[in-house]
């Protein structure tokens, strides 16, 4: 998987500028840095998502417990390489009416059932640096003269948890406080995906 196929600089600050307002109508209140330790890194895009959604479901478990797949801590998932070969990842948690506390506990929790090192995790409350939070988990998104860009990159909880996706797939007005709209316009913007252009 490449970035840099096509790349085009003005269309890539468009869909930069357009995930960006989308996250932001999400209002996330908090941010998760992923990185694996050494025994876990791939450069494989699909085992390495394995990998997070292994470690996404137990966190969730433990933060909700019984019937955490029927109403689980909403987030978008963000995947980069950065100068390395291997993936890591930010989450951004929204419609949080849990504490920093029991975030940590039950990220403390996942840490010790999946035997992984404290710096696997860290935690931040977004402040009012927000905006800074959001082109942070965008900058590694680029798109061709087209306006197609890697969205593979860009995993709705949904999707990773192997849980229903809500959402209609017919356009309708976008409106801040629904969270279907909000979908539905992250799924416009994906006019393909990485295994068709990239």
């Amino acid at each position: 998987m490449t970035n840099f196929y096509n790349y085009n600089n003005i269309q890539t600050k468009k869909i930069k500028n357009e995930l960006n307002k989308w996250i932001s109508e999400l209002h996330p209140t908090h941010f998760l840095s992923i990185q694996f330790p050494k025994q876990m890194r791939s450069s494989n895009f699909d085992i390495s998502q394995e990998k997070l959604k292994k470690i996404m479901k137990n966190f969730e478990r433990n933060l909700i417990r019984r019937g955490w797949h029927k109403k689980p801590l909403p987030f978008i998932a963000t995947a980069e390489t950065g100068e390395g070969l291997t993936w890591h990842y930010h989450i951004l948690f929204y419609n949080c009416k849990f504490t920093m506390e029991q975030l940590l506990t039950a990220l403390e929790k996942t840490m010790n059932y999946m035997n992984l090192p404290p710096e696997t995790f860290n935690l931040q409350f977004i402040t009012n640096t927000a905006d800074d939070v959001y082109s942070y988990c965008t900058k590694e998104t680029v798109a061709d003269i087209n306006g197609h860009f890697d969205s593979t990159r860009i995993i709705l909880h949904e999707l990773l948890l192997d849980l229903p996706v809500k959402h209609s797939k017919q356009p309708h007005i976008h409106t801040q406080d629904n969270e279907k709209d909000i979908l539905n316009l992250f799924f416009g913007l994906c006019k393909c995906n990485t295994k068709d252009v990239f």
